[in-house]
Order: structure tokens, then sequence, then C-alpha cells
């Protein structure tokens, strides 16, 4: 019997045998739950304060996008524990490609009172700032929200806030093998860890 599969907002679940009102199959779910993406940006811009950094731009795209929403609510969230106030110049909801991203990061850059650092809201707003940050010169702090193949890789390697995604994938397989061993037990929850990589990009301080 396969594994049934669901991503909700801020958790999956892995179902062995069904998930209640599926036909004839028995309610019998294993719940991994990923931090929310609202936890999960909190966390990467705490990071940029605890480094000193106070004008931290935000690269989104629109807000009717329920995970951009989610993301920038986490942004104001980690601002306001720190006693910052949101700043409207550092913040762009129009980023919807990489173009977009490195247009806007470029003229924040050049402004009288340009940012210190830059969260990326995924790896297009990620690699855009990237982009605009390198074509500048300066010592601009950057991290992105989830990993992608190209941060290690970059002049200045990207931090990066993510959940142990290669480790979802583990816990279906070794639940699946389980269920197909005979295993009935009762259903578990497993919580995975946030994790901040860091790779030099999050960890400049202001300059």
């Amino acid at each position: 019997m396969s594994d049934l599969y669901r991503q909700s907002e801020s958790k999956m679940q892995f179902s062995h045998g069904g998930q209640q009102g599926f036909d004839g199959l028995a309610e019998l779910w294993h719940v991994v739950e990923v931090p929310a993406d609202e936890a999960r940006l909190r966390s990467a811009v705490e990071h940029l304060i605890a480094h000193g950094h106070r004008r931290i731009a935000i690269l989104t795209d629109k807000l009717e996008v329920y995970t951009m929403a989610e993301r920038f609510a986490g942004y104001r969230a980690a601002l306001a524990a720190a006693g910052i106030e949101v700043d409207p110049d550092l913040v762009c909801h129009a980023c919807h490609d990489i173009h977009d991203a490195r247009g806007t990061a470029a003229t924040m850059l050049v402004s009288h009172d340009p940012p210190t650092a830059f969260f990326g809201t995924n790896a297009i707003m990620t690699i855009g700032a990237v982009n605009a940050i390198s074509a500048s010169g300066r010592r601009t702090a950057l991290v992105g929200f989830d990993d992608f193949a190209l941060a290690p890789s970059l002049a200045t390697p990207v931090t990066v806030v993510t959940a142990d995604h290669e480790r979802v994938g583990q816990l279906g397989a070794e639940l699946l093998l389980r269920r197909m061993d005979g295993w009935a037990g009762q259903p578990e929850t497993v919580t995975l860890p946030m994790r901040t990589i860091e790779r030099g990009s999050g960890e400049l301080r202001p300059t």
C-alpha cells in the first residue's frame, strides 16, 4: 500500500494506510512537521540583526501570494522584536523575476541611506540581490530563504535558512519500509529542525 503525501501551510503529513475520508482506508497518520515560512524568515532576519544590521531590505513578489505574505510577516515580527521600524524604502513587493530583484536591489544600494543587508524570500530574489551586490562592489550582507544549487559556489557563498528537506524524503522512505515490514504501531509526530547554513554572506557586518 503506497504512502499518501500531503503538504499544508506549515507541516507535511505522511500516511501509512490513508487519510480519513479516503474510501476504505484506515486512519493512521505520521506527521512530519516543518517550520512555517514565517518562523524561518523571522529566524533569518534575527540572524542578520545579531550581526549588527538594522537596515535590512526585503525583496518579495506580490503579497497576494500566500507564502510571500507569510514571509513578510516574519520579517516584520523580527524587526519589531528588535525595536526596529519597517522602512518602506527597504521593502519591495513587486519582484516577479531575477531582473526585477536585481534592479530593485541595485536602486536600493545607490540610495542616500542604503541597506546593509538583504533578505531574499526565494531563490529568484536571492540571485537578483547577489547580482546587484556584486555589481555594486559593496560588502552587503545577504541571507536567502531555502537553499539552491549555486549558493555555495558564488564568490561570497550565500547563507540560507532552510528546513531539512532531504530528511523529509528519508523519513518518507523509512516509514514506508516500516509499514511494508508489517509495522502497525501508533502514529508519530517528528519535528524537523530549522537550519541556518552559514556560508559567509549572512555573517558580514555593517561597514
